[in-house]
């Protein structure tokens, strides 16, 4: 995974204290593989998921909404929901400019809005039922 950092277990306290250093940085969780925090030069937290797409053979990175609108619980379980759907191919897509969104979670920035008003899990599950 980028930049080889370091797998700890995040919890609250660890997620809410993570410091922005020089540059944008993983911290990714010993408990559920795959599953991380990226903490940006200016502060921002954000919730990813790295994963490979079985189609392309590329990693692709989903990002599950911003901290602290997604407490580590829900983001946590969303990525466990969007790991299985994307083992089970029940869902695929991508993170970045230009690239490919085909499949159940093609289109993030509706996933991202019915997370601000519903939340992560049932978002995702609302989503692959579409």
């Amino acid at each position: 995974m980028a930049g080889r950092a370091a797998k700890v277990t995040l919890n609250d306290i660890r997620v809410k204290n993570a410091k922005p250093g020089p540059k944008r940085r993983f911290m990714w969780d010993a408990i559920l593989p795959n599953f991380g925090l990226q903490v940006s030069e200016h502060g921002a937290k954000s919730w990813y998921v790295v994963a490979p797409n079985r189609a392309t053979g590329k990693q692709q990175w989903i990002c599950l909404g911003k901290y602290p609108r997604v407490p580590l619980g829900d983001a946590r379980k969303a990525a466990g929901d969007a790991l299985g759907a994307l083992e089970t191919g029940a869902a695929t897509g991508s993170h970045g400019e230009g690239e490919s969104r085909a499949g159940g979670l093609r289109e993030l920035p509706r996933v991202r809005s019915r997370v601000q008003t519903t939340g992560v899990a049932q978002s995702i599950a609302e989503y692959a039922e579409e």
